[in-house]
């Protein structure tokens, strides 16, 4: 009898545990997000946005003002938890280029950036299995999942990706639905 109940015990604190910490994450993710944070932290989405499009001969998204793309639809177009989870994010990425290299991300080598923005991608890379769906679906959408997103969108649509990065036509010629395309040739910004 004795060893029921202590089995008993073990599983009851086990299950209150789990269930305060569900609890916990539920209530930070459904709290108010704190955009003065966000908005005192331009320099590090600029630069995490650079490390995902860095400048080559085109501009560096940075340089076409995607951080400014990307803080606007967290705090405009995102849900609170995802607004949350960006903002843990953010948080965390300071604390791990701290705790890898001891020294902000900022004054990171490109080599050390890397590395952090491989280990946030690395955290990540099961959010297409069925277990990343149902998480998405129930805390939003991760950190780096929408820091990736919005800066691609921000980026090709912005005046110098989609003229610089991509090919653009003002004026587009009659619509081609399958267009071949040579090694090493930009795409179509307008097709």
């Amino acid at each position: 009898m004795k060893r029921r109940q202590a089995i008993l015990s073990i599983s009851g604190l086990i299950g209150g545990a789990l269930l305060s910490y569900t609890g916990y994450r539920w209530f930070r993710l459904t709290s108010s997000p704190d955009f003065q944070y966000l908005l005192s932290n331009k320099k590090l989405v600029a630069t995490l946005t650079d490390i995902i499009i860095p400048k080559t001969d085109s501009p560096s998204a940075s340089e076409s003002h995607v951080h400014e793309f990307v803080i606007k639809m967290i705090m405009e177009c995102s849900d609170s938890k995802t607004q949350n989870n960006f903002l843990d994010g953010l948080a965390n990425v300071e604390k791990e280029s701290q705790l890898m290299f001891n020294k902000s991300l900022q004054d990171c080598s490109i080599d050390e950036k890397h590395v952090l923005i491989q280990r946030l991608a690395d955290q990540d890379k099961y959010s297409s299995v069925l277990i990343g769906k149902i998480n998405k679906r129930i805390f939003g959408k991760s950190f780096f999942m929408s820091l990736k997103e919005y800066t691609v969108i921000g980026y090709f649509t912005s005046e110098q990706g989609a003229t610089q990065a991509l090919r653009y036509s003002l004026v587009p010629s009659a619509y081609e639905t399958c267009k071949s395309y040579q090694p090493n040739e930009k795409a179509w910004a307008t097709f």
